[in-house]
C-alpha cells in the first residue's frame, strides 16, 4: 500500500489518439523545378551569410529587410541604442545606406 495521498485507479489510463487531417493536393497542382527549389535555397544561404556579415561587423538585434536590385541584402541593425540601415553586398561588404 502507498502513502495516505494515493490514488488508486480501477481501470488502465487511456491513451490520447488525436485525429490528423490530409489535406490533398488541388488538381492540376504545379510542383516547382528543382532549379527553383535550389535557388531558393541558396538565396536563404546567402541571406544567412549577410546577417552573420552584419553580426561580425559588430551590430545586434539585426533584421534583413530584402534585396536590392543589385543583388545585395538590405539589413537594419542597431549599434548600441541607434538604429541603423545597412547594405551587404556580394561579397560580404557592410556599409550604411
Amino acid at each position: 500500500m502507498a502513502g495516505p495521498n494515493a490514488v488508486e485507479a480501477s481501470r488502465p489510463p487511456v491513451p490520447l489518439v488525436r485525429s490528423t487531417k490530409v489535406f490533398a493536393a488541388p488538381a492540376g497542382q504545379i510542383e516547382l523545378p528543382i532549379e527553383a527549389i535550389e535557388s531558393q535555397k541558396q538565396d536563404d544561404l546567402d541571406k544567412k551569410a549577410a546577417k552573420l556579415a552584419v553580426e561580425m561587423d559588430g551590430y545586434k538585434r539585426v533584421t534583413i529587410v530584402g534585396r536590392t536590385g543589385s543583388g545585395a541584402w538590405r539589413a537594419k541593425a542597431y549599434r548600441g541604442a541607434t538604429e541603423v540601415l545597412l547594405v551587404v553586398d556580394g561579397t560580404g561588404r557592410v556599409s550604411t545606406d
